[in-house]
């Protein structure tokens, strides 16, 4: 009866076994965003990956790149994903989303972000929660962020200026943009450590948008490892809500 159990085990766990990966290569965007990603790299979406490799048993290898060739190597399937992915509906031309009914898996999700509006002190540009008041030159943004849709929703004339958080803030210190879209732990972090900026620009309104982010995989890598991919994601849920994960990134998630 033992030898009977264990071989039904076995069967059953062919499938899953068969189609495991080598590896899986998984990009990040190669600038600091904290507290997401650090430099070393380290950070709360670095020590998750790790985790959820470990935990999982794939073999994961990182690698840091420009946001914009990120998205382009996995719809290329160069890469097998990429890491802290906003759900964008053009984005599932490049990849797959956790999804349920349709929608993105909120449960599969790495983290929620949130962009806030940073402008000059004594600015005129206001946001009430939906809609902007005294827009002139245009709102900055960093390059191929998720944010860009809902400002142009919100009838934004957005400024794809520049792939690094602190060059943007600069560049509505210099009167180029009426203010800046970025995201909001990254944007009190640097008002608080560059005191020439936090003396010249603040925070302003409620959050601009509010979203959670997620691993997107390759369709090839879906197609090929079905069930290792839905590991991956099942196994983000499980290590975000673990207490050695959460133990692991409360530095990083203290308030600036």
């Amino acid at each position: 009866m033992t030898s009977l159990r264990w071989l039904i085990c076995l069967l059953l766990t062919l499938p899953v076994l068969a189609d495991k990966p080598a590896s899986v290569t998984l990009c990040f965007e190669d600038q600091e965003n904290y507290p997401w990603i650090l430099p070393g790299p380290s950070g709360y979406v670095i020590t998750m990956v790790e985790m959820v490799g470990q935990r999982s048993g794939l073999h994961v290898v990182l690698v840091a790149k420009p946001w914009k060739r990120c998205l382009a190597e996995m719809q290329q399937n160069v890469v097998d994903g990429v890491v802290n992915a906003s759900f964008v509906p053009e984005r599932l031309e490049m990849g797959v989303y956790p999804m349920r009914d349709g929608k993105p898996d909120i449960d599969k999700r790495m983290l929620e972000i949130t962009y806030s509006l940073y402008r000059p002190k004594e600015g005129e540009l206001h946001w009430d929660g939906s809609r902007f008041s005294n827009l002139k030159r245009g709102i900055a943004v960093q390059y191929r962020f998720s944010i860009i849709g809902p400002l142009r929703a919100a009838g934004a004339n957005v400024l794809e200026l520049s792939k690094d958080a602190e060059d943007v803030l600069r560049q509505v210190q210099l009167g180029v943009a009426d203010g800046a879209a970025l995201l909001t732990h990254n944007g009190d972090r640097l008002l608080q450590a560059n005191p020439e900026l936090a003396a010249n620009l603040e925070k302003v309104g409620p959050p601009l948008d509010r979203r959670p982010n997620f691993i997107m995989l390759s369709r090839r890598f879906v197609a090929q490892h079905p069930a290792w991919a839905q590991r991956l994601w099942d196994t983000v849920a499980v290590v975000r809500e673990s207490a050695e994960f959460k133990q692991a990134v409360a530095p990083w998630m203290q308030k600036p």
